[in-house]
């Protein structure tokens, strides 16, 4: 039975059970027989297909639907459309003209700046300059600075800002030589007497001068007023003593050859000088007993112009012009060391006690900047100059500020007046007596009146020694002022001064050049001249000047070493900077005549000692800046100068005389 009911079922159609709808996710096409299976939500999404809305689902999408059930692969992450992904985007501007644009920039961010400066000026309408209001070039319409502004207007590399206004042309009387702009300030008129420098004439513009020029505009300070208004000066003194017709003949004309050829000598007329002089010797020959025809001086009247006549001064003319204009090769200094006054000591009549009063100086020696001074030795100097080959001597007048003394010494026979010369020259300060290579000092004389009424002869004036042998003459002031009762009475007159002075110095000199070359045994005795047998045999003449004129010619012209060597004041050290052992050695003076003049300086380790060689030692002391013989030396304290050559001791000074050092 049951296979037939089997057989039955076989031969019935066999249904296939599925999804039959065909709109159905599942539709099976083979199923005959829907069994409610059809699935119409594919993505299970809970929505079905029929219902599902297709778009981009993701948020992050440009192109997001947010009603989007189902995503339909459309979503877009490059916005722009450039090739990067919005994730990737790098926001900026984008635009390579503006001030702010960002070359990695993808995305433009519209932040684009085209107004750099933030001046409310868009860049593309900046107008470029320079905006600085002080600048040369400044552009008033500009709104934008371009560095162009300019602060050196001329170009000269000094800013504006630092130029100093001035005249800047070198050859104007008012150059600014730190001026670095030009203000046409330049003064080409110095003076201010309307013509042009350029067109100046220099010269002496003074009519009164030796020397004036017509033509000059511009005072060139030549003007030479050298010399003196020697007619004048000479009728002066005719008139002062009886008149001119009242001389001899002789006394005029030797007297007059005298003043007109120093005249000329001053001026630098030296061919008139020479005329005046050849013809004075040839109407009067030297050593001639005509100089003597008319007398020098007077009883009636007291002028003192010379014994014989105007005789010395006219021998040192001689000889100058002979020796033939010098030209300057350097310079002494003649330093006049004037005491204005002073505590003075002297005898009195009748019975010669002593005195002792304040005087001052005559006011004659220092009044007119010394002008009686510098006449007194202007003959003298020329005729310095010329023996030594052109040392130009340099009066220099120093007036003491403080009182110095004179004293006196009296033998029954010669009355000596002198000052404290060296007190005198100690007190001079430095930068002028390193200079000095002559020293004088004048004081308040110690003689009362001229010396009348009294039965001795005063002595005032001489020949002394300072230092390293300088000579120092010494006097008073009555010696210039006024005349000693043996040479004349009254007050002197300048051509009394001129005739009679130039005799005085030369004779005091002469002592200095005697005793600085004993080797000429020239003067062995004192003032041996008068006494015609002790010349040597070379030697013309007769008198005093002649002997002077011939020492100079046959002996010191030619002298070793020279007249400019000895005359020039050597150069001292300080010893206290020496080493103490550069002073030891032996020193000799030249010449050397007994033992006394050969010493040996040693040094113990705390002081200096002089030994000669006769045996007598004596201590020699450092005092700041100078060397000193001790209180045991037997000529007292005295100074001791240490003289150097090319950093080298060459030899010690005592009481004037020169060792020279021989071995050290």
């Amino acid at each position: 039975m049951f296979s037939s009911l089997s057989g039955c079922l076989a031969e019935e159609a066999i249904e296939t059970l599925g999804c039959t709808n065909g709109q159905a996710n599942n539709y099976d096409e083979n199923a005959s027989k829907n069994d409610d299976s059809c699935d119409y939500d594919l993505d299970d999404d809970g929505v079905k297909d029929m219902h599902e809305t297709y778009g981009c689902t993701d948020n992050m999408a440009n192109n997001y639907v947010i009603s989007a059930t189902e995503e339909d692969n459309t979503c877009d992450y490059d916005l722009d459309d450039d090739g990067v992904l919005d994730s990737d985007e790098i926001t900026g501007c984008t635009d390579y003209t503006a001030n702010n644009y960002l070359e990695s920039a993808t995305e433009e961010d519209n932040t684009c700046d085209y107004d750099l400066d933030d001046d409310g000026v868009l860049d593309s309408e900046e107008v470029l300059g320079c905006t600085n209001s002080i600048a040369n070039n400044y552009v008033i319409s500009a709104t934008e600075e371009d560095n162009t502004c300019d602060y050196d207007l001329d170009d000269d590399g000094v800013l504006d800002s630092d130029e100093i206004t001035g005249c800047t042309d070198y050859t104007a009387n008012n150059y600014l030589e730190s001026a670095t702009e030009e203000d046409n300030t330049c003064d080409y008129d110095l003076d201010d007497d309307g013509v042009l420098d350029s067109e100046e004439v220099s010269g002496c513009t003074d009519s009164t001068a030796n020397n004036y020029l017509e033509s000059s505009t511009e005072e060139d300070g030549s003007c030479d007023y050298r010399g003196f208004d020697a007619n004048s000066l000479l009728d002066e003194f005719y008139d002062l003593n009886g008149g001119r017709d009242d001389f001899p003949e002789s006394t005029v004309s030797q007297l007059e050859a005298l003043i007109y050829g120093v005249n000329n000598l001053e001026r630098g007329n030296w061919s008139d000088a020479e005329t005046l002089v050849r013809d004075i010797f040839e109407d009067y020959p030297t050593s001639d007993s005509s100089w003597y025809s008319g007398g020098s001086h007077s009883s009636e009247y007291g002028y003192n112009i010379g014994s014989p006549t105007a005789y010395y001064g006219l021998r040192m003319l001689d000889q100058i012009l002979e020796l033939g204009e010098q030209e300057t090769t350097g310079t002494l200094q003649m330093t006049a060391v004037v005491a204005t006054c002073a505590e003075v000591s002297r005898p009195t009549l009748p019975d010669m006690e002593e005195e002792v009063l304040m005087l001052e100086i005559a006011p004659e020696i220092i009044e007119n900047d010394s002008y009686l001074l510098d006449i007194s030795t202007g003959l003298f100097r020329h005729w310095i100059k010329s023996i030594t080959g052109g040392l130009e001597v340099n009066l220099v007048v120093h007036e003491m500020d403080e009182c110095t003394t004179v004293g006196y010494t009296d033998d029954g026979s010669v009355i000596v007046s002198y000052p404290d010369s060296y007190g005198m020259i100690d007190s001079v300060p430095d930068n002028i007596s390193l200079n000095t290579d002559f020293w004088w000092v004048v004081a308040p004389s110690g003689v009362p009146g001229d010396g009348s009424d009294y039965d001795r002869h005063f002595i005032t004036g001489g020949m002394g020694v300072y230092g390293a042998g300088l000579p120092l003459f010494l006097s008073d002031d009555g010696w210039f002022v006024r005349k000693v009762a043996h040479l004349g009475s009254g007050p002197y007159s300048e051509i009394e001064v001129m005739a009679y002075q130039p005799q005085w110095f030369q004779h005091e000199f002469m002592h200095h050049l005697f005793r600085s070359w004993p080797e000429f045994g020239l003067e062995d005795q004192g003032h041996q001249w008068f006494n015609r047998s002790t010349w040597p045999d070379d030697f013309e003449g007769e008198w005093e000047p002649d002997f002077y004129y011939e020492s100079i010619v046959k002996r010191f012209l030619n002298a070793t070493p020279s007249l400019s060597e000895v005359l020039s004041a050597p150069d001292f050290v300080d010893p206290s900077t020496l080493n103490p052992l550069d002073l030891e050695g032996t020193f000799v003076r030249q010449p050397e005549e007994n033992n006394w003049h050969n010493v040996t300086i040693t040094y113990d380790g705390t002081e200096h000692w002089w030994t000669n060689a006769a045996g007598v030692s004596w201590s020699l002391e450092i005092r700041n800046d100078s060397m000193w013989s001790g209180s045991d030396c037997p000529y007292g304290e005295s100074e001791v100068l240490v003289e150097m050559e090319n950093n080298v001791i060459i030899a010690l000074w005592f009481n004037g005389e020169r060792y020279e050092m021989i071995d050290n």
